[in-house]
């Protein structure tokens, strides 16, 4: 879980490090967008293939 606030005008963009179980060294990440006063899309882009693991 996590809050963006007071991001103003503009994005953030979040780093996705891992998950649980599978996911664990799953990367990617989440770009959020503040859409109006009171909400934000969040776009997430995990990558496929990719991790520790791989070369």
């Amino acid at each position: 879980m996590f809050a963006i606030t007071g991001a103003g005008p503009g994005g953030i963009t979040l780093a996705i490090t891992g998950g649980t179980g599978s996911y664990r060294t799953a990367p990617g990440f989440i770009h959020a967008v503040n859409t109006c006063d009171t909400g934000t899309q969040l776009t997430v882009h995990l990558l496929r293939g990719a991790g520790a693991g791989v070369v």
